[in-house]
């Protein structure tokens, strides 16, 4: 997320959300048309978040260190008040009793970019299986505050929607978090949408507990078969929706504490009209993603990207039918001049290196998002490392799995 400091027309902080922006070639270049956008005044509130993702990726694309990256910020009048970084209990050794140099890097960096809060918007399974392992990690939480405070910062958490679904001890874990963590230590980034599904309601929150809530994800959520964390529930345009955002981020500046507001206005699956639109007149590329999920037929493809004439698209193989699948995205996205690249979607080392195999195998210049399983703690151990901001095979580590029981 990031701040205009000059000609700012309101104090919401301004970036992309909706379009999903990535950055494959010079930074610089991307955030000079993102200049020119904030002082021209065509971000407006429903543009947020993932400018600041991209932008943090591009340091990644661009090898350029942190202190580097600030720099190219502050040449164009921007700052990065936030950001989200999932802290989670491997992060604190407690033989040491002590933060791992990996999570103290992480803070130093986020003040070198000059954030006011580094949030974490995920809490492990596992952390909260009992109520011993929440309490430890929420007094993690607070050694955190006590760290982000000696660097002129403040660690938040952000919610989804578990926070209010489950129970330990026989109490509503959100109570938990805000009974068991010190206000002056640890704020509370309130996303309102996010619980929504669960059957919980930001304005009884907001009364409950007063003065906690210094950020807000302000959002609007409609019904869905489905929904994005199968609650039946997804989000949708401010307005559209059943959620009163407007209602809520008054209260929540009236009594909750608020004063930091990120606007999220996704547009919604099978928008092609509207997404038409966006990518005949942006002056940021575009990528699709998620639209390419279900479209299976050469025909739908074809038609899809002869209607929204996207700048990229983002192909994961394991959501667009495999290999095969892929294959076919690419060949149109050359045959009508869009770019394209390929990123892993969270699947085990051996899925990656197979991702990793294919990819290399297309010849395309562009960097790739191609990471590791480091999320999952069951992993197979593997030769895959990232390094320097590139996927590498380490020749004499060995699998940690027999290969011929398959």
């Amino acid at each position: 997320m990031l701040h205009a400091k000059k000609n700012l027309q309101s104090k919401i902080p301004r970036s992309v959300f909706e379009v999903l922006l990535e950055m494959p070639v010079d930074p610089n270049d991307r955030l000079v048309l993102l200049e020119d956008q904030l002082e021209a005044g065509e971000f407006d509130e429903k543009h947020k978040k993932k400018c600041l993702k991209s932008l943090k990726a591009s340091t990644r694309y661009a090898k350029l260190n942190i202190q580097e990256f600030k720099k190219v910020l502050d040449g164009l009048g921007l700052n990065m008040p936030s950001g989200h970084t999932v802290m989670n209990p491997t992060h604190f050794d407690t033989a040491k009793n002590d933060f791992t140099d990996v999570w103290k890097k992480t803070v130093e960096d986020a003040a070198t970019m000059g954030q006011e809060y580094v949030i974490s918007p995920w809490m492990d399974e596992k952390a909260r299986s009992s109520y011993d392992g929440l309490m430890k990690q929420l007094d993690q939480f607070n050694k955190c505050g006590e760290l982000c405070k000696a660097h002129g910062m403040k660690f938040g958490y952000h919610n989804h929607n578990f926070e209010f679904t489950e129970k330990v001890n026989g109490e509503i874990i959100y109570d938990l978090i805000l009974k068991h963590t010190d206000p002056d230590k640890v704020m509370q980034q309130l996303d309102f949408g996010n619980m929504y599904g669960a059957g919980a309601r930001g304005a009884d929150w907001i009364k409950k507990y007063p003065g906690r809530f210094a950020s807000l994800h302000v959002k609007d959520e409609i019904k869905a078969e489905k929904g994005e964390m199968n609650d039946g529930f997804e989000s949708t345009t401010l307005g559209d929706g059943v959620v009163d955002p407007k209602a809520i981020s008054l209260l929540a500046k009236q009594i909750g504490g608020a004063h930091h507001f990120i606007i999220e206005q996704p547009i919604q699956k099978n928008k092609t009209d509207t997404m038409s639109v966006l990518c005949k007149n942006t002056q940021l590329p575009i990528a699709l993603d998620e639209e390419l999920i279900g479209v299976f037929s050469m025909a739908d493809k074809e038609a899809l990207l002869q209607k929204v004439r996207p700048q990229y698209i983002i192909l994961k193989p394991s959501f667009i039918g495999g290999f095969r699948g892929t294959s076919e995205w690419i060949a149109l996205a050359e045959k009508y001049q869009i770019g394209w690249w390929i990123t892993s979607a969270l699947e085990s080392n051996i899925g990656l290196k197979a991702i990793a195999q294919f990819t290399f195998l297309q010849n395309n210049p562009m960097p790739q998002g191609l990471g590791t399983g480091a999320l999952y703690t069951n992993n197979f151990e593997s030769p895959l490392q990232v390094a320097q901001g590139q996927l590498w095979y380490r020749n004499g580590v060995e699998w940690a799995f027999d290969f011929n029981q398959l």
